[in-house]
């Protein structure tokens, strides 16, 4: 194994959904978001709502597959990974401006309850400090972004951004992309910061396994170490696809067939002491 930092898997899981599954705390970084540490992790999570789905009734094409549970949190990561080195490259402070510029387009006490909001359903791990609310911002965004993520859809319910309805959230979302069109582009094809994020799913909107064939193909030469996780996962997806189409269960056995050999002359050796 590569020497280096243990690799994660992260994203948003709700107060609601963390209940419905019994999901443990320790599962959960001080930012709110879901940690694996490996892709066995990422199978016990799945195999965790699977088993409870199908209590409930729901049938066999209902159930999640680790391979796009995988991905998911994988392009979580690397957008927020991306966002981490736009702070550290182009500006580190950038949260904490367009938290100024959301507050004098929206009001601070709306963004107040929103960020409140987010944090009561999004929690931190109780381990943690309570996050910063320029930090509050950046995964409120992010949440945004999953939310609008096509491909994410059969994993929803863990992130669905529904229960910041009644607050600023939607304002404050469209003031962040408001704030970021007049902020210094980033990336390989020079766009702000929000577009970029948006770039994998507009040419992917409905594949997991698209959407990172994009980043492999765009951001290569920004993911560092993330690009074999990457590759990995995209080989995984490939992988249960190749199993889906099989249906899961071995196919009926061939049957042999001698129509060939029917036309042929019998040619017995003759019996002898």
């Amino acid at each position: 194994m590569m020497a280096g930092p243990v690799p994660t898997y992260h994203f948003h899981v709700s107060r609601a959904a963390r209940e419905r599954y019994q999901l443990s705390g320790s599962l959960f970084s001080t930012t709110g978001n879901v940690v694996f540490l490996d892709l066995h992790e990422a199978r016990l999570f799945t195999q965790r709502i699977n088993e409870a789905r199908l209590a409930a009734g729901a049938l066999p094409r209902d159930l999640l597959r680790a391979g796009d549970m995988n991905a998911m949190g994988l392009i979580d990561e690397i957008l927020h990974y991306v966002v981490g080195l736009y702070r550290k490259s182009v500006d580190a402070s950038v949260f904490s401006k367009a938290l100024a510029f959301a507050e004098k387009r929206v009001g601070r006490p709306g963004v107040d309850a929103a960020l409140q909001r987010f944090m009561d359903a999004f929690p931190p791990s109780a381990e943690g400090e309570t996050p910063a609310r320029e930090i509050a911002l950046e995964e409120m965004l992010l949440l945004s972004l999953s939310n609008a993520n096509p491909a994410f859809s059969p994993f929803a319910e863990l992130f669905d951004h529904s229960i910041m309805a009644g607050t600023e959230y939607g304002p404050l979302m469209a003031a962040l992309g408001e704030f970021f069109q007049g902020q210094p582009v980033f990336g390989p094809d020079n766009q702000d910061l929000v577009d970029m994020l948006q770039s994998p799913v507009r040419a992917a909107p409905l594949s997991l396994a698209g959407q990172l064939e994009y980043i492999r193909t765009r951001w290569a030469g920004l993911l560092g170490d993330l690009l074999l996780r990457l590759l990995t996962g995209i080989d995984l997806i490939h992988e249960e696809e190749k199993m889906r189409f099989g249906g899961f269960t071995p196919g009926p056995p061939e049957v042999y067939e001698y129509v060939s050999q029917a036309a042929e002359v019998e040619a017995f050796s003759a019996d002898r002491d």
